[in-house]
C-alpha cells in the first residue's frame, strides 16, 4: 500500500509501511531501510484516523529511529466524517442522508 502511495503521488519518492502493532517492519525498522537506501530525511505520515495507542507507538518509534516530521491524524475533521457516512451510506446501497454531529462531545472524548 505504501509503494501505491508514493508511486500514486507521482513525485519520485520512496514509501515503506511500517507497522506498529505486532507486524513487521515496525515503524523504526521501516525508516532504517530508508536510511540505507540513501534517504537522507524520513517523514511519517499515519493511516490512523486518530490519536490513540497504535499512532503513539507509531509516532515513538519511527522518532526514536530519526524521522524529521510526523503528521497528525485527521481525528474528527468534519470532511473526514462526511467521507466515512458517504463510504457508509454507498455500501448500505441507501441514500445518503445529511447527519449533524456532536463535534464537542468528540472532542471531549477522553481518547481525543
Amino acid at each position: 500500500m505504501a509503494s501505491a502511495i508514493g508511486a500514486g503521488l507521482g513525485l519520485g519518492l520512496p514509501c515503506l509501511a511500517g507497522f506498529p502493532s505486532t507486524a513487521s517492519p515496525t515503524p523504526a525498522e521501516a525508516v532504517h531501510q530508508l536510511r540505507d537506501a540513501g534517504a537522507s530525511r524520513v517523514a511519517v505520515a499515519s493511516y490512523c484516523v486518530a490519536p490513540g495507542r497504535l499512532f503513539r507507538k507509531a509516532v515513538h518509534s519511527s522518532t526514536k529511529a530519526g524521522v524529521v516530521g510526523v503528521y497528525k491524524p485527521p481525528g474528527d475533521a468534519p470532511e473526514l466524517v462526511e467521507l466515512i457516512l458517504e463510504r457508509f451510506h454507498d455500501a448500505c446501497d441507501t441514500e445518503p442522508r445529511v447527519v449533524s454531529l456532536p463535534f464537542d462531545l468528540v472532542a471531549d472524548h477522553p481518547l481525543s
